[in-house]
């Protein structure tokens, strides 16, 4: 997640300043909070 951070020049129609950044962090915390779901999915399914 740090990665979308570090290449925010590169994200297309990101912008730059408080735009890139804002977009960013939101793509960052909508992965994690997928990832952090899917993992919990296929926890769960192996442990029941």
């Amino acid at each position: 997640c740090s990665a979308k951070g570090y290449f925010v020049h590169l994200i297309r129609g990101g912008g730059f300043g408080a735009e890139g950044v804002s977009k960013a962090t939101t793509d960052a915390v909508v992965l994690s909070c997928v990832t952090i779901l899917l993992f919990d999915f296929i926890i769960t399914s192996v442990l029941l």
